[in-house]
């Protein structure tokens, strides 16, 4: 019986990382690619004044949880209100899963 034939074969068709494959990365850049493009402050990334500060004094502005307004609690009572009628109509379809007997 010959383990090296089927399916994957030897280090084809296997799981794993990109090491020395031909393929490039699913982003379709290469590592070099990567390394080359610009690391220079831009809207997505903004300049942080002091980046060897505490992060607490950066100024940044951190999202605060505040009390729903009456709109938000009645979009919220709508959605769910929707998931409950989606649940029990017949086209909600839920796959059986299998029992362990125990």
């Amino acid at each position: 019986m010959s383990r090296g034939s089927g399916r994957g074969g030897r280090g084809s068709g296997r799981r794993g990382g990109f090491g020395g494959s031909s393929n490039p990365l699913p982003m379709g850049l290469t590592f070099s690619d990567i390394q080359n493009m610009s690391r220079e402050a831009t809207a997505l990334y903004p300049v942080c004044d002091r980046p060897s500060a505490p992060a607490s004094s950066y100024p940044r502005r951190l999202p605060v949880f505040t009390q729903p307004s009456e709109e938000e609690k009645q979009v919220a009572q709508l959605q769910l209100g929707f998931a409950n009628r989606l649940k029990s109509s017949p086209y909600y379809i839920v796959e059986k899963t299998k029992s362990t007997g125990k």
